[in-house]
């Protein structure tokens, strides 16, 4: 995302605590995302994000019923360490690691 201007917390009402910011949000054209099986990347990115702060290991597990064993494995197979989080992955590390799922 882009900050394209800044929004003063006086021109709402009632005022926010904060200053807003108007931001630009480019769309992806297809030719620029890699050649991936979707249907396997939205299923694995929803299993990713099936627990709520929970980390890698204990999602994927459970979402795609494989065991934490298999899960470290591929995790680690795409230099993701498994303690991480599903909100703190790149679209490049989600690429990653459907890439060795398949």
């Amino acid at each position: 995302p882009e900050i394209i201007a800044y929004v003063s917390k006086k021109s709402f009402r009632p005022s926010p605590k904060v200053d807003s910011a108007i931001i630009k949000i480019a769309v992806k054209k297809p030719k620029d995302l890699p050649k991936i099986d979707s249907e396997l990347f939205f299923k694995i990115v929803k299993a990713g994000f099936a627990g709520k702060r929970k980390q890698l290991i204990n999602t994927l597990s459970r979402g795609l019923d494989k065991t934490k064993e298999r899960v470290k494995d591929v995790l680690e197979q795409a230099m993701i360490q498994p303690e991480r989080r599903a909100e703190s992955l790149s679209l490049e590390e989600w690429v990653a690691l459907v890439k060795k799922n398949s």
